[in-house]
């Protein structure tokens, strides 16, 4: 048996920061998926512990970690960002 530990930046109740509608948003994380459980017979498995993160303002839509910020300041710098290679919005 194989165990594996899968770290994530946030966690459920925790608020970030996110562009909603080209405005900043103050969000709740609702829940978190984590992708796995699909294994190939050469063992590749494909996205394994990719984390998503599901906030209160649409269930439906996934965040992943880097669309995420700890605070205004960080977010206002990433959509401000002169490097266009940075910026994952």
């Amino acid at each position: 048996m194989r165990t594996f530990t899968i770290k994530v930046k946030y966690n459920v109740g925790d608020k970030v920061w996110i562009m909603v509608d080209n405005l900043p948003a103050h969000l709740e994380i609702t829940s978190i998926n984590i992708q796995g459980c699909r294994e190939s017979i050469s063992g590749v498995t494909p996205g394994f512990g990719q984390v998503r993160y599901i906030l209160n303002n649409d269930n439906l839509k996934m965040y992943s970690v880097e669309e995420l910020c700890d605070t205004f300041e960080e977010l206002r710098d990433k959509v401000f960002s002169k490097d266009i290679k940075t910026r994952n919005l």
